[in-house]
């Protein structure tokens, strides 16, 4: 098992919809809420970091180019995960786009 990245402060399990850029302000009930689908994204990156053997899928940098659209989770996926079905659902549950994400049901 690898735990080089034992520092918690490392992990990243937020959904990239809860960042907002400071000219994007966001009302009181909007910073309470939260969705299924942050949940389901956040269940992901830990069934990810199970299945790679404690590596981490996003620190805070990764996450916030991963927001941007500048980097592909899948490459580490796949890399440590031999199990195809597994990588493609941790690939849906982490989806930018959190209407694509699969519902706990």
């Amino acid at each position: 098992m690898y735990f080089g990245d034992l520092d918690n402060n490392t992990r990243c399990y937020v959904a990239p919809e809860r960042w907002r850029s400071p000219d994007q302000p966001r009302t009181k009930e909007e910073d309470l809420k939260g969705l299924p689908s942050m949940d389901v994204f956040s269940v992901g990156c830990v069934i990810a970091e199970i299945l790679m053997d404690g590596r981490i899928l996003f620190s805070l940098s990764k996450l916030q180019q991963y927001r941007l659209g500048n980097y592909d989770p899948s490459h580490d996926l796949v890399k440590f995960i031999p199990d195809q079905t597994m990588v493609k659902l941790i690939l849906q549950m982490i989806s930018r786009d959190p209407l694509k994400r699969p519902t706990a049901v």
